[in-house]
């Protein structure tokens, strides 16, 4: 991160796409479709404001090979879309290999799934050097596991649910702890998954059983482009968070009105409003949310030879770190409802969750323009949050009329006031050398602070009355 900081460690300004289009499987041509596409024609329509090459690899170029190729030479960003490895509780091997991205190289439902189609934290190159990256993973258990299933939960009514253990201990994928500890040069930080993905992340499927769909990209296009203009991921994924609280406090009203009211519901309107409350709030930064890309104008990156690679500090004499895969027995991956018999159950790749297959046809205009206003409001409201008026003297006014700073011009701070929005105020009032108070001084100074008010109330109303009429329409 240092050096990331002071421009050793920046990489070219190149976003790369990685989204697996399994021909045989709904699940990953609908996040192929829906959301990565979409997302690479966003950004490239962007490249005069963010300064970043944009390329992708859909479909039959999204193979295992070449997601060894990305890591080898990373780009700054790379956004992968497709299954993750999940492996029953307690199998040998889901501690290293859960969350792992599967490829291209899948043949779909129904075929096993071979270790070589995909792609864990032991296939990362020995020689790659990730400084100056960031990855943003959207896969099943591509972050991390919990130790039972959240998305099981009892019916109103019912006494208690069964939840199914999916891991003997909580757990951070492999994939994304190899990437910041790689001993060549560790990544930023990884964007990723916790749980299972859902398909309610980028598409809103009606509860209703209607068949209407409609994509909603505003939080990736929102991180995305604070990520790519460098701002600090933490803040970047600030979208995350609103839709999750959003969608908490629609399901809290829905559950009230139903309990209180005794209003009628479909078990498949709260299932649905249920996934997707769960599902929002299981992105995650693997890493230090203060990161971020270089600017432009921010010094250009001084590369350093990788580090020496190291053995394993937890097992003695162990091998340095290779590009070797090891076999492991075939396994195939779960489709939507499809049950694995016993004998299959070695590996699972569940499917992303409750998508359908209409074209979507919204164009999202409208939408992201009230994301903007919304940003604009919010900026204003800080800014106006706390009204600060401070009032000098001085025996100096022209050092302080040619541009001299109060403080170093001696001037003296005299009176002080500080109101915030909620009506908490301070005031420091001026006194004579006697101890009684300065009355001209502070009449002067309540003058002052009355019309500050007034400009943050005139402010506050004409931004309110835009952003209302803007909504309105």
């Amino acid at each position: 991160m240092v050096e990331a900081e002071t421009g050793q460690a920046a990489r070219a300004r190149r976003a790369t796409f990685f989204g697996v289009a399994n021909p045989r499987d709904s699940a990953t041509l609908l996040s192929a479709d829906h959301l990565v596409l979409p997302l690479v024609e966003y950004l490239g329509g962007r490249t005069a404001q963010h300064g970043f090459t944009v390329d992708s690899y859909l479909g039959e170029a999204a193979t295992r090979g070449r997601l060894v190729e990305l890591f080898g030479d990373p780009p700054a960003l790379l956004f992968t879309a497709g299954h993750g490895m999940g492996f029953p509780c307690g199998d040998p091997g889901q501690r290293e290999r859960q969350g792992a991205l599967l490829c291209q190289d899948w043949g779909g439902p129904g075929t096993p799934v071979a270790r070589e189609h995909y792609f864990a934290g032991e296939d990362l190159p020995a020689s790659a050097d990730l400084r100056g990256m960031i990855g943003v993973f959207f896969a099943c258990y591509g972050g991390g596991t919990p130790t039972r299933d959240d998305f099981m939960r009892r019916a109103l009514g019912e006494a208690k649910a069964q939840a199914k253990e999916l891991a003997p201990a909580s757990l951070i994928a492999r994939l994304p702890q190899r990437m910041l500890g790689h001993p060549g040069g560790g990544a930023l930080a990884v964007v990723a998954h916790v749980d299972r993905a859902w398909g309610s992340a980028f598409l809103w499927i009606d509860a209703q059983g209607k068949g209407k769909t409609a994509k909603h990209l505003d939080v990736f296009e929102s991180m995305l482009d604070g990520v790519l203009a460098g701002k600090r991921l933490g803040y970047a994924m600030e979208a995350f968070n609103l839709r999750y609280a959003e969608l908490a406090a629609d399901l809290s009203e829905r559950l009230d009105q139903i309990q209180r009211y005794d209003e009628p519901y479909e078990d498949s309107e709260l299932a649905h409003m249920w996934i997707c409350n769960n599902d929002a709030r299981n992105y995650a930064v693997i890493g230090d949310p203060a990161v971020r890309l270089p600017a432009p104008a921010e010094p250009a990156a001084v590369r350093r030879d990788p580090a020496p690679l190291r053995a394993d500090p937890r097992q003695p004499g162990a091998p340095e770190m290779t590009d070797a895969r090891p076999e492991v027995p075939a396994a195939r991956a779960a489709g939507p409802g499809e049950a694995i018999p016993p004998k299959e159950k070695e590996i699972e790749a569940p499917a992303y969750g409750w998508f359908g297959d209409k074209e979507d046809q919204q164009s999202g205009a409208l939408t992201r323009l009230g994301n903007r206003l919304g940003e604009m409001l919010s900026e204003v409201l800080g800014n106006a949050a706390v009204l600060e008026v401070k009032t000098y003297t001085s025996e100096d006014l022209q050092a302080i009329a040619g541009g001299e700073a109060l403080h170093a011009s001696g001037a003296r701070l005299r009176a002080y006031t500080r109101c915030k929005l909620d009506g908490d105020t301070e005031v420091c009032v001026p006194v004579t050398a006697g101890g009684a108070v300065d009355q001209a001084l502070w009449t002067l100074h309540v003058e002052m602070v009355k019309q500050a008010q007034d400009h943050r109330a005139e402010l506050l109303k004409t931004v309110l009355s835009l952003f209302s009429s803007r909504v309105g329409k």
